[in-house]
């Protein structure tokens, strides 16, 4: 099968004893919120690490597997391309069994999702560990200040490739935060900073520093950040690096998006997609 979405039933470990005897014929598999626990994810994860072939995506989203379960689905990571495990209960402790197991791996994770767990700044200084081998990281709402994201820029600065995409949504960036993340964009191609506690000063950090990319960013959402018009004004500066940019609920008045408009009229075609709505 190329894929089975499991989504949103009530397994439990049982269910996942059941599955994990099948998973050779399937590609891609969600049990996202189907009640499993660290017992249930061992039976998935031995079953995974005996496949002859990688599974494309699996997705494990709001299930408890704490950090006994992120250690137990670290063995088999060499066996999964995209790994969803979101909002399972994982703490720092359990993200350094995952990213000791990353930095192992012979190629590049495609995809990790490891938001809506509580990984702090000892987890992001965990995970910058292994950004080498993920090409895509979201770790929204993690519960990241500025000292997490110095430690993750400071290793995505260092990379030979850049990453295909961060997502910080959510964390508490400030302007500090941002700052730091303005060192290394040339090695991101989609960031997403979206709801970070950024004000016009952080803004001006990360607009000076787009303004000296050799390529334009493909995508940047600054979402429900309270850049105002001096914000606006400082993202105007650097349109022609940015491809898409989100700047909805980011209190900008008339003027700002005066600023915004005049600097997008003044650039050759194609222009960026600029997206001012008050939602994601």
């Amino acid at each position: 099968m190329k894929k089975l979405d499991l989504y949103d039933n009530n397994l439990g470990n049982g269910g996942a004893s059941h599955i994990s005897t099948c998973l050779s014929k399937i590609e891609e598999l969600d049990i996202g919120r189907c009640y499993i626990s660290a017992s249930g994810i061992k039976s998935i994860s031995d079953a995974i690490s005996k496949l002859p072939e990688p599974m494309k995506k699996l997705n494990l989203y709001d299930n408890n597997l704490g950090d006994r379960g992120a250690s137990h689905i670290s063995t088999c990571l060499s066996k999964i391309e995209e790994l969803d495990i979101g909002k399972c209960k994982i703490s720092a402790s359990g993200i350094k069994s995952i990213s000791d197991a990353i930095s192992k791996l012979p190629e590049p994770m495609k995809k990790l999702d490891i938001s809506w767990n509580n990984l702090c700044d000892d987890g992001a200084s965990h995970i910058s560990t292994c950004l080498s081998k993920i090409e895509e990281l979201d770790i929204s709402k993690c519960n990241i200040s500025a000292s997490g994201i110095k430690s993750i820029s400071d290793a995505i600065s260092k990379l030979p490739e850049p990453m295909k995409k961060l997502d910080l949504f959510g964390n508490n960036l400030g302007d500090d935060g941002a700052s730091h993340i303005s060192t290394c964009l040339s090695k991101i191609e989609e960031l997403d900073i979206g709801l970070c506690d950024i004000s016009a000063s952080g803004i001006k950090c990360i607009s000076d520093a787009i303004s000296k990319l050799p390529q334009p960013m493909k995508k940047l959402n600054l979402w429900s950040n309270n850049l105002g018009d001096d914000g606006a004004s400082h993202i105007s500066t650097c349109l022609s690096k940015i491809e898409e940019l989100n700047i909805g609920l980011c209190d900008i008045s008339a003027s700002g998006i005066k600023c915004i408009s005049d600097a997008i009229s003044k650039l050759p075609e194609p222009k960026p997609r600029v997206d001012v709505l008050d939602w994601q």
